[in-house]
């Protein structure tokens, strides 16, 4: 991601966008979300703020690759381990967690239901983009370039990336 775009996470200020950019640069893709921590003027609590919205694609620990957080690998890992999957292949999670109980489960793990929820949500379809389960925008074949925009027209797009000079829009 782009520093403008990482600015747009919490926890992240525009110096440390800029770092988390300046380090990939430097070293190279991230290895884990723990790598993260060894960005300049990233502190245990702007981590904690911003850890579930970043993916780290490349890193051997597959939660990584999620929107868990990683203050739940523990609850995460011990889930998968109750219901005889692997973050691998969560095939018949959700048939496991029904059977168990969602409330029974989540009394188990020491977590709430919602985060169970979540995170039973996420490990089956990780790296899911939330945007797609929202209404297609409409498209409008009489917008054919910028200079047919006119005040105070409004349009309807999936903001596909944040850039210094403005947003991408995509519809």
């Amino acid at each position: 991601a782009s520093a403008p775009l990482l600015e747009q996470v919490a926890g992240v200020n525009a110096t440390v966008a800029k770092n988390i950019v300046a380090y990939r640069e430097e070293n190279g893709a991230f290895s884990s979300r723990a790598a993260l921590k060894k960005v300049p003027k990233l502190g245990p609590k702007a981590f904690e703020q911003c850890a579930g919205f970043l993916r780290v694609n490349e890193s051997r620990e597959l939660l990584d690759h999620t929107a868990v957080h990683p203050e739940s690998y523990a609850v995460a890992r011990e889930l998968l381990s109750l219901c005889g999957v692997t973050a691998k292949d969560t095939e018949g999670l959700q048939e496991r967690v029904d059977a168990f109980g969602l409330s029974a489960l989540a009394e188990r793990l020491h977590v709430g239901e919602p985060t169970l929820a979540d995170i039973v949500a996420e490990l089956q379809h990780p790296g899911r983009d939330p945007r797609d389960e929202l209404p297609a925008p409409l498209l409008r074949t009489d917008i054919l370039g910028i200079e047919t925009l006119k005040p105070p027209m409004e349009l309807t797009g999936t903001v596909r990336n944040v850039v210094d000079f403005g947003s991408i829009v995509q519809n």
